[in-house]
């Protein structure tokens, strides 16, 4: 009988889940897809690819969970489909957990990974709001959370604000979660991926600083996004006021500067 994932990293999107994947990897409770994000559940014909996605568990063992990590999973509907809804009609009573962000900063995060992967062109400051690869929508988390809720009561939300703070902390309060005893090494688990030292490393070119929010577009996020965090605030009985607060003047000037050399460049 096929071996399929009882437990799914399911996002956000820039929220730390890259980061979880490979350290969950490293604890024997654990085995994790080789590819994190299989994006199995995320099309509209995914039994007809049910095969081929579970031979990415063929060596999982005895280990207790069996996963993957797909941040695009969490929405309410991808790609015409709705991936929890598939995962439910799929997976026997799976675990789920899901990492929530800043919704600003993770919408400044996912527009420098698109620029990184050369899908859109590249600027020091991202002065529009789009919803090119659902870079928007992904960060109203209240209304997605509650489709997902409504489906898996049980799931595990947890926050990137703990992960940045306290990377060991969260570590074990995701064990404690699953119920597994933490066997992971306290120094590796703190050693946190340092994805923007790796992006600054394609500064030179045309990337003259790492791209940076204007504060036009920060206020409209803001906006946007007001509602939804309040009720995220509600639903997960979490303060996330600080989510919405302007940046202070020492980020404006960063900003600021960004643009000056944007401009600079681009008058080259």
């Amino acid at each position: 009988m096929a071996t399929l994932p009882n437990m799914l990293i399911v996002g956000a999107q820039k929220a730390g889940t890259t980061w979880l994947h490979h350290n969950l990897k490293k604890s024997r409770h654990f085995f994790g897809s080789e590819n994190k994000e299989l994006s199995g559940f995320n099309h509209a014909n995914y039994r007809a690819r049910l095969e081929d996605y579970a031979r990415n568990f063929e060596e999982a063992g005895e280990a207790t969970y069996v996963f993957e990590s797909t941040p695009a999973y969490f929405d309410v509907r991808y790609r015409r489909t709705d991936p929890a809804r598939n995962i439910a009609d799929t997976l026997e009573d799976p675990r789920i957990i899901v990492i929530l962000r800043d919704p600003i900063d993770r919408y400044e995060s996912a527009m420098t990974h698109h620029m990184m992967r050369e899908k859109i062109p590249y600027t020091p400051v991202i002065d529009e709001v789009t919803n090119r690869f659902n870079a928007h929508s992904f960060g109203f988390y209240a209304r997605i959370l509650a489709h997902w809720r409504a489906i898996f009561p049980n799931m595990g939300v947890f926050f990137y604000d703990d992960l940045q703070r306290d990377p060991v902390a969260f570590m074990q309060s995701i064990f404690d979660h699953l119920g597994v005893e933490n066997d992971l090494d306290p120094e590796i688990v703190g050693a946190k991926l340092h994805y923007k030292e790796k992006k600054a490393k394609k500064l030179g070119g045309d990337w003259v600083t790492l791209p940076r929010l204007s504060p036009r577009v920060r206020r409209q996020l803001k906006r946007d996004y007001a509602a939804d965090t309040a009720e995220l605030g509600r639903m997960t009985g979490r303060d996330l006021s600080h989510w919405l607060q302007t940046p202070g003047p020492v980020a404006s000037a960063m900003i600021s500067v960004s643009q000056r050399l944007g401009g600079l460049r681009r008058g080259a």
